[in-house]
């Protein structure tokens, strides 16, 4: 049997740091003491006796010790949850870009102190349920009257509620499937009180506070995304401010379900996919210029969505993943990233563990990312009947990997599996990037003279027209609806791939012959 190497030693102690994230959960804070004097003593004797196997166990320990006390410690300065269900007055910091809905836009309020009851110094983060007809932006200083609550957790998945458009020209329906843990999804965020129907908002003092860089930002991103209201109709317009902005704009409801049953909806916001195309062209612009170059370039453009979406955990995340897909696949340095992979998720899950545990859309980026990286070479030797024409049989190949990779979350979590996704994002998303490009112009020349403006967002308009009348026409196609037994063999599956080709030496090897 072969030694390790160090690269796989160090992806073998990130693996136990990881799977030491999931311990956390189930460790009480009354054994925290006992468990980190163990990791302390193993992390001696290892290397004492230079043992990997007693270093790895010892890093195990010290992860999920520190899960515990991440997760019992997040809200310890959290004192909002003591005035659920009264009525109170406040001030407190806008801290995140506006979400517009249809009938509101949702915002994070951090609290500073209440005037009613008087009360200085009280400390809290909620969401906040603006009305349609007030305006708040980043940074705002607010005094807020209302009573807040704590979030409720109430049923989805029913197929009517995923797929209503299905439900009405008559398909079959099925009953509800999961229940939506919806205070467990805020806690992600720091989040554990909700305001939904304020009585007052006053701005004290409009963008003072907060991020200098965000505010900034929010401002830049504000005059983009009205160009791209005078110069695209909707939902165009909503389309490219999701993708290029990261602008929370509601969609029309029958393009929300369209997209969701074409399996496309990941392409309506900022996401890993959108990141890594992004990297992946600014890689083949300036290939020619020297890696270093190619670096700065991306970061750049990372930095910007970042940017455009006030430095959210989601995007952050996407983001990270994005990157790490994007240079694997541009540079062709698949057997590098694995390592990449497994630190970024460590990071993310050291950072706030409640994304590792509970967040889906963690799941479904960091799973696409790993098969992309590792499933990629082996379908490209597999296809090599395919022509590589533009690119053509590594965007198949990419599609396959992402699709397999995400299908047990998609069936454990749904209960479905939108498989016209194969198809549909096969042909929409070598569309993407294009309409990004042309999106980018319309949003710097949408503020010309509307006859000059809507020229110019012609190409933008018909790219965006035809990933709508994409998403309609595999939209009316039905996902398969998966058994669950048959989800989890398929995440046996999908995690005896990852675990082998994690350690594999043959990747590296099949890279090489491409």
């Amino acid at each position: 049997m072969l030694s390790p190497t160090k690269p796989e030693k160090l992806r073998l102690v990130l693996l136990m740091i990881f799977a030491g994230i999931f311990f956390g959960k189930i460790i009480s804070p009354s054994w925290g003491n006992i468990l980190f004097l163990l990791g302390g003593m193993g992390i001696l004797g290892a290397i004492i006796w230079r043992n990997i196997f007693i270093g790895l166990i010892s890093a195990l320990l010290f992860a999920g010790v520190y899960s515990s006390w991440r997760m019992n410690y997040q809200f310890s300065n959290d004192a909002l949850p003591l005035y659920h269900g009264q009525e109170v007055t406040l001030e407190g910091v806008v801290t995140s870009f506006p979400d517009i809905r249809e009938k509101k836009t949702l915002v994070y309020v951090e609290s500073e102190h209440m005037t009613r009851p008087e009360e200085k110094n009280i400390r809290g983060k909620l969401l906040l349920h603006v009305p349609k007809e007030n305006t708040v932006h980043y940074g705002d200083l607010l005094k807020i009257t209302g009573k807040i609550t704590s979030p409720r957790n109430f049923d989805v998945f029913d197929y009517h509620h995923v797929l209503p458009s299905l439900a009405r020209k008559g398909k079959q329906t099925f009953p509800s499937l999961a229940s939506f843990d919806y205070q467990e999804y805020l806690k992600r965020f720091g989040i554990q009180t909700l305001l939904e129907h304020p009585k007052q908002i006053v701005v004290l003092e409009p963008q003072t506070r907060g991020n200098w860089f965000f505010r900034k930002a929010e401002k830049r991103r504000n005059l983009l995304a009205q160009n791209l209201s005078s110069s695209l109709p909707e939902p165009h317009s909503l389309i490219a401010m999701g993708i290029l902005l990261g602008v929370k704009n509601e969609l029309p409801a029958w393009a929300q379900e369209d997209f969701k049953a074409a399996g496309l909806q990941h392409l309506l916001v900022v996401s890993g996919f959108n990141v890594a195309v992004v990297i992946f062209l600014v890689t083949f612009l300036l290939r020619h210029f020297g890696r270093r170059i190619v670096f700065i370039g991306s970061l750049l453009a990372v930095l910007f969505f970042v940017a455009m979406t006030g430095g959210e955990a989601p995007v952050v995340r996407a983001a990270l993943m994005g990157s790490i897909t994007g240079w694997a696949v541009a540079m062709g340095r698949q057997s590098e990233a694995r390592n990449l992979v497994f630190l970024s998720a460590v990071l993310i899950g050291l950072w706030n563990p409640r994304i590792v545990l509970s967040d889906t859309g963690f799941w479904l980026s960091a799973t696409a990312t790993l098969g992309i990286i590792l499933g990629t070479p082996l379908l490209e030797k597999w296809l090599s009947c395919i022509p590589k024409n533009f690119g053509f049989r590594t965007m198949l190949s990419v599609t396959i990997a992402a699709q397999l990779s995400v299908f047990p979350i998609l069936a454990l979590t749904f209960g479905t599996f939108p498989y016209a996704g194969f198809i549909s994002n096969l042909i929409a998303e070598p569309i993407i990037p294009i309409g990004m490009g042309f999106s980018f112009l319309s949003s710097l020349f949408g503020a010309l003279p509307e006859v000059f403006a809507k020229i110019i967002s012609l190409p933008a308009f018909f790219l965006l027209e035809a990933l709508l009348f994409i998403a309609r026409f595999f939209g009316q196609i039905p996902p398969l609806l998966i058994p669950r037994f048959l989800g989890y063999a398929g995440l046996v599956i999908v995690l005896s791939f990852f675990l082998w080709g994690s350690f594999s030496r043959r990747i590296p090897e099949v890279i090489a012959k491409k």
